[in-house]
């Protein structure tokens, strides 16, 4: 009787698991599914004619009055960002193209990842594998920096690169790219502080220096995290248009160009359709490739939740 009865209050837990764990896939399915529909209802749009558009945006599939179904993104390219700069104490209007916030895109992250893959990994194995007097307050100060908004700081960093005259300059990013501070810390800390002593005392042995062990025996294994961080510092850097909003104004990124662009074609909104689809489908699409690279890299740094 007494087995009978645990029996049942077991199966009966068993049930209210599954009504639960039914309950939450089918919320995050349709959360899911919300996402995929937007993503879609913004390509069909940026195929359709503004005046359809703003007839009918659920009609998605009157293309009526379109040359050509990609006329909407030949239109992107053709969009120029008009700037007023200084040279040598003369102010002179240029013209930036598509192409040249391109460029501009791939150099700033090109930093990012540059500065992201040297100065993070090293802080974070400093952190794990060595005891000095000011270890507790650098891990103090890079949790603090985590809990700071950013956009908090966006004033003074702003005064700050204008006291060094370094504005419009590619410095702004060197410098952002350089910090060592943040979630990197925490990830390599993590990592390298799981990794046994003996590879380093073993290098050692062989004639190998503090550095030479780093570069030559810790590093090279922290080969998926270096990955995933690169990946991630891509598509964080492809999306940002604040660093260059703030401190790059005269050399747009293309995110920043866009951001403009989305304004400029506020009564066109298929035009800017075309535009962000572009952005978020190279996003999409570097996350689907490496989703499994992030996910296992952040679980060998013991922050999977």
């Amino acid at each position: 009787m007494h087995a009978t009865y645990k029996d049942a209050k077991f199966n009966k837990k068993k049930i209210g698991d599954r009504i639960f764990a039914w309950a939450i896939t089918l919320f995050m399915s349709i959360f899911a599914l919300s996402f995929v529909f937007i993503f879609f209802w913004m390509f069909l749009n940026s195929l359709r004619e503004p005046a359809n558009y703003n007839a009918n945006p659920l009609k998605l599939f009157d293309f009526r009055g379109t040359d050509s179904l990609f006329e909407n993104y030949k239109e992107v390219f053709e969009y120029e960002v008009r700037k007023t700069i200084l040279v040598n104490g003369k102010r002179q209007s240029v013209t930036i193209n598509v192409v040249q916030m391109l460029k501009n895109s791939f150099i700033q992250m090109s930093i990012a990842v540059i500065g992201g893959l040297i100065f993070p990994p090293a802080v974070g194995y400093v952190v794990a594998k060595y005891d000095f007097k000011l270890k507790k307050i650098i891990m103090v100060t890079v949790v603090m920096t985590m809990c700071i908004p950013m956009i908090g700081t966006t004033a003074a960093t702003l005064k700050l690169y204008d006291k060094l005259k370094i504005i419009n300059t590619w410095w702004p990013m060197v410098l952002s790219a350089s910090g060592g501070l943040g979630f990197g810390v925490l990830l390599y800390g993590n990592y390298f502080g799981a990794m046994p002593w003996e590879y380093v005392e073993s290098a050692k042995l062989d004639g190998a220096g503090n550095m030479r062990a780093y570069l030559s025996i810790m590093l090279p294994q922290a080969t998926p995290i270096l990955l995933a961080q690169t990946i991630m510092t891509i598509i964080g850097s492809w999306n940002d248009y604040m660093t260059s909003f703030m401190y790059m104004p005269n050399m747009p990124t293309l995110a920043y160009g866009i951001n403009g662009l989305t304004s400029y074609y506020s009564n066109a909104k298929p035009v800017a359709f075309a535009a962000l689809f572009m952005m978020s489908a190279v996003t999409l699409m570097l996350y689907g490739c490496f989703s499994k690279t992030i996910m296992s890299s952040f679980s060998a740094g013991g922050l999977k939740g």
